[in-house]
């Protein structure tokens, strides 16, 4: 697990789990049920924030599918009408003010689409005679809603995104402290116990931290309650 921010809120579930599994071991300890309620709250709000990224990373792969469709569509019909301009020109006898252009962002497609859509419908019957239907024209408009619209909500994605991580980041530090009272309580009562202090390591050590998880009782590494 690379993100440490879900390795912390698999921690957190993780020692939860130890905590319920040894219920008898915090159950007459009231800074023990205190701490209990603080890292279950702590993951709850880290799990809002986590439902959150989901929701926004499904709109955003589908915002992203729905402007890529939009941006070929919208891009086909300005190249039919740039790449026919010399040839309407050279029979019309008329300049034709559509050119490529060196840049290929989306918003350089949406100006010139829009320049298109706008001067170019007085020239569409010029343009018929040499295989550009004058819907090419007439639907420029929506396709550039379409593709404008496809933007805005790849940019709200990014947006829940960021909200969803920052909500996560805020939630999982109020975990951290509990985790290390509880741990002292727990090798405390259970001193001796190595089948059940070999659990809470296992608990508290997740991916790549694990690597470094001594098999004794040790103080916990900073990398292990940090979120980065």
């Amino acid at each position: 697990m690379r993100d440490p921010l879900r390795r912390q809120f698999t921690v957190e579930g993780n020692i939860l789990a130890v905590c319920e599994e040894y219920k008898p071991v915090f159950a007459a300890n009231a800074l023990a049920q205190q701490m209990i309620a603080q890292l279950a709250a702590s993951r709850g709000r880290a799990q809002d924030g986590l439902n959150m990224l989901q929701e926004a990373g499904e709109a955003f792969r589908a915002a992203t599918e729905t402007r890529v469709a939009a941006r070929a569509l919208l891009s086909a019909g300005v190249k039919t009408v740039v790449d026919t301009s010399p040839v309407v020109a050279l029979d019309a006898k008329i300049p034709v003010p559509f050119h490529k252009s060196a840049s290929r962002s989306d918003l350089d497609l949406i100006d010139r689409a829009t320049d298109i859509a706008k001067r170019g419908l007085p020239l569409a019957d010029r343009f018929a005679p040499h295989g550009v239907p004058r819907t090419t024209f007439t639907e420029m408009p929506g396709r550039i809603a379409d593709l404008q619209k496809a933007i805005a909500d790849c940019d709200a994605a990014r947006r829940l995104q960021k909200a969803g991580r920052a909500m996560v980041k805020k939630a999982l530090p109020d975990g951290a402290g509990p985790i290390r009272t509880l741990q002292r309580i727990f090798f405390n009562a259970k001193k001796g116990d190595e089948s059940a202090l070999a659990k809470w390591r296992k608990a508290r050590f997740v991916g790549p931290s694990r690597a470094g998880a001594s098999t004794q009782e040790t103080p916990t590494p900073p990398s292990t309650t940090k979120v980065a």
